[in-house]
């Protein structure tokens, strides 16, 4: 017989698993946060008292749901723009309910094949992701946003998108799951790099650059990539399609390519 009785499990290493076996819990915390990114599981369909997610430094922080859960409090905010929170089904296009009772705050979280439900939903916060099969959860407008920095290797997570090309840029322009990020002749001199990325979510890539440059990044893209013949890239993005059948995930990236839509890839 397990008890939970006033007890605080926390999970505390790099790409941890709760193992619940679909028992009961009073508190239970990931708090990793040391790397920019990092993969967590919760396996079983589990009750919590409160159920707390933690953002890292930069980047992502992804935690996958194999079964329904039911949460009591759920503690689940991002950092800023760029400490993100990404909660999902473990299996793609099949969701996940999460039955909540209350939030703290819900900011600077991505979702995919999420159900809200319970007292608290729907559910709205600042800043959230669509990655698309979510039910019960309000999202900010999809924007575009274009690359504006002059440093010559610059981090895709850093304070450099605007809202127009050749815009100011700000952290809370960052590109979000349902967004769309353009890199441009404007916002990128001949020649500079755009490096990072891993982890972050995004609905549409898109480069109009004529002159050399190069993207050394990894963002996982659920629409459309658009690349140019000037690029080199030195990194291996993601796509997933929002259609779970069309899934893939490119290897390598070997311009020139031009609109690149993954439903008509084979």
């Amino acid at each position: 017989t397990f008890t939970a009785g006033t007890s605080t499990i926390i999970l505390s290493a790099n790409g941890a698993t709760f193992a619940g076996g679909g028992l009961t819990f009073n508190n239970v915390s990931f708090t990793f946060a040391s790397y920019s990114s990092s993969n967590m599981s919760i396996t079983g369909a589990n009750t919590f008292n409160t159920l707390t997610l933690t953002s890292p430094s930069t980047n992502t922080n992804t935690y996958l749901f194999s079964a329904n859960q039911t949460i009591t409090t759920l503690v689940c905010a991002g950092g800023s723009a760029i400490q993100r929170l990404f909660l999902a089904s473990n299996t793609l296009g099949t969701q996940r309910t999460l039955t909540v009772g209350t939030y703290s705050s819900i900011a600077d979280v991505d979702f995919r094949d999420i159900v809200a439900a319970g007292a608290s939903s729907p559910w709205s916060g600042t800043r959230l992701g669509d990655c698309g099969n979510n039910t019960s959860i309000t999202f900010p407008a999809a924007k575009t946003v274009y690359w504006n920095s002059s440093v010559g290797t610059a981090n895709w997570s850093s304070t450099a998108w605007a809202t127009t090309s050749g815009g100011s840029p700000a952290l809370n322009n960052f590109p979000l799951a349902q967004d769309t990020a353009i890199i441009d002749d404007t916002g990128l001199s001949t020649g500079r790099s755009i490096t990072g990325g891993v982890g972050y979510n995004l609905k549409t890539l898109t480069s109009t650059k004529t002159n050399a440059w190069t993207l050394s990044t990894r963002p996982i893209v659920y629409g459309d990539v658009t690349l140019t013949p000037s690029m080199t890239a030195t990194a291996s993005p993601k796509t997933r399609p929002r259609t779970p059948s069309a899934a893939m995930c490119w290897s390598a990236w070997a311009p020139p390519r031009t609109a690149l839509t993954p439903s008509a890839l084979t």
